[in-house]
């Protein structure tokens, strides 16, 4: 309870992820010239750990879930990494 009150998150969805399934969430994207477009794959139902990106240079947190969610920036990206920090497979995808 103490990290979750700390972390303001629900961690309920993690632990069963992670304890209970085999499998590694998948963090999918496509990337279409200053639109990123996201989700995850591979998990449970309602799995919505946040995720530290770097586009550009600049660090975003994103919320993906399983349905795809975009991502607007002010300029064409062009370097695009997913933290290294978080257990999970970064896969790009070639259409949403």
């Amino acid at each position: 309870d103490y990290m979750a009150s700390a972390l303001n998150l629900n961690l309920t969805q993690f632990w069963e992820q992670y304890l209970r399934t085999p499998d590694i969430p998948v963090f999918e994207y496509h990337i279409q010239d200053k639109t990123l477009k996201y989700r995850y794959n591979k998990t449970i139902a309602e799995f919505n750990l946040p995720v530290l990106v770097h586009v550009n240079g600049a660090s975003h947190w994103l919320r993906p879930t399983e349905s795809w969610k975009v991502l607007s920036h002010p300029s064409k990206i062009k370097d695009f990494e997913v933290d290294k920090n978080f257990l999970l497979k970064a896969r790009v995808i070639d259409r949403p």
